[in-house]
């Protein structure tokens, strides 16, 4: 679940290898068959990952223009329920 931009970040950082984030790196069985260079296979792999982000407090919504321009954000989830049981609307 995200409720801003750094931990929106955060999460983004978490879901790439380095140098784009900080995921552990230990590819040598998912590497098997690559033909091209170790940091080939890093960036082909980051290329690949799709990160979603959960979003279901009214501080995320608050924040939802600025979580969308973070880099590497694929996209993200509303949690209507969680909300409406906060005693909150989505916005229209």
């Amino acid at each position: 679940m995200i409720n801003s931009v750094e931990e929106c970040e955060a999460f983004v950082r978490a879901t790439k290898f380095p140098p784009a984030g900080h995921r552990s790196y230990g590819p040598h069985r998912a590497a098997l068959g690559w033909e091209g260079s170790r940091g080939d296979w890093t960036r082909a792999s980051n290329a690949c990952v799709q990160s979603f982000a959960m979003l279901e407090t009214r501080g995320a919504l608050e924040d939802l223009d600025a979580i969308l321009r973070v880099d590497g954000l694929s996209g993200i989830f509303i949690g209507p329920n969680d909300l409406v049981r906060g005693g909150r609307r989505l916005p229209s």
